[in-house]
């Protein structure tokens, strides 16, 4: 709701940081880079690289894998290049969004006034993280720890 209610304003709403269709964009090339990075773990080329999971999963899933690594990859291109070309539009229209990227600097009249920003505690990520980890080598590490292994040498 956010979303149309900041599309219908003219003219549309300076805002530090990203707007609320950029922000979707943002989520949607992060849920698409997990897609790739899992899918990618059941794909293979048939000539020269398997991803680790390819011995464990039927040949129907590989196949399937493969297929949505594949396209999942042209979506991803695209959607980077859309996102980069609004980036340099803004940036032409003056909103002068790069610079911000590159010093970490906003400028002062974008910034809220009386700004309640907290910070949220970063360890249930790590926590989470840590227990993934060990959970996936619970599950698989036996298999695919001396495939990473044998890579690496």
């Amino acid at each position: 709701i956010a979303t149309w209610q900041w599309l219908r304003q003219r003219p549309l709403a300076k805002i530090a940081g990203h707007n609320p269709l950029s922000g979707y964009m943002v989520l949607t090339l992060i849920l698409l880079l997990s897609v790739q990075f899992i899918a990618g773990l059941m794909t293979t080329d048939e000539v020269l690289t398997d991803g680790p999971l390819v011995a464990l999963v039927p040949s129907s899933w590989v196949e399937i894998a493969s297929t949505i690594h594949r396209f999942n990859l042209d979506l991803l291109l695209v959607l980077v290049a859309i996102h980069v070309l609004a980036a340099l539009i803004h940036q032409y229209k003056g909103d002068r969004l790069i610079q911000p990227m590159l010093t970490g600097q906003q400028r002062a009249e974008l910034l809220p006034v009386h700004s309640n920003i907290q910070f949220r505690p970063v360890w249930p990520f790590f926590l989470i993280f840590f227990c993934s980890v060990i959970g996936f080598y619970l599950w698989q590490g036996d298999t695919v720890l001396p495939m990473l292994l044998s890579d690496l040498r």
